[in-house]
């Protein structure tokens, strides 16, 4: 399982934060051609949701959790999507900000 310490958390230490699952949600299925899943990034998601095991969706659930439990910045989870985890479409691209974002895939994975 990748673990990431303080993934881009403004310097804030945020201790050991387990990634696993958003990081495979956004390098597998938030690649260039991500809209062969779906119409929409939410649909993305939610095809993940369909198609991977609950434990899975489970842990992602959780992962979203302890990340927007840190209070990140704006600019924290634009890093922590975009590089740390490494996926080719940014919500910012399509007018939304990150944290509506991750709000978003919280309540989707819900």
């Amino acid at each position: 399982m990748f673990t990431v310490r303080d993934p881009g958390m403004s310097g804030r230490s945020a201790g050991s934060t387990q990634i696993a699952r958003l990081r495979y949600l956004a390098d597998c299925y938030f690649h260039q051609d991500w809209d062969t899943y779906a119409a929409t990034p939410l649909g993305v998601v939610g095809v993940f949701c369909e198609t991977e095991p609950q434990e899975s969706v489970d842990e992602l659930k959780s992962e979203l959790k302890v990340v927007l439990a840190g209070d990140p910045t704006e600019q924290d989870l634009g890093a922590l999507w975009s590089v740390t985890c490494r996926a080719v479409w940014t919500p910012t691209d399509s007018g939304v900000s990150n944290r509506e974002w991750f709000d978003a895939m919280e309540r989707a994975v819900g």
